[in-house]
């Protein structure tokens, strides 16, 4: 049998509606996989508000990196 994927954004209104009507369909015909929107759209909004931020400043990743051990480095005392 060959299956299809469709996705869905529901307005919270009917949401229990809907998947009240795909849970009643035969078991065997339909998988449901619920997927929460809020943390999809976290996910994209932290890197679509951090994006570019440092592009303004010309940092050496190598240096950068080097000064971040270094702190480490005088914590531990090595």
């Amino acid at each position: 049998m060959t299956t299809q994927r469709i996705e869905l954004d529901i307005s919270n209104d009917i949401f229990d509606k809907v998947i009240f009507f795909l849970e009643n369909l035969p078991k065997n015909k339909i998988r449901l996989k619920f997927n929460t929107s809020t943390e999809k759209e976290n996910k994209n909004d932290i890197f679509s508000q951090t994006a570019g931020v440092l592009s303004s400043q010309n940092i050496d990743p190598i240096a950068w990196q080097n000064q971040i051990r270094s702190e480490w480095d005088r914590w531990w005392n090595i």
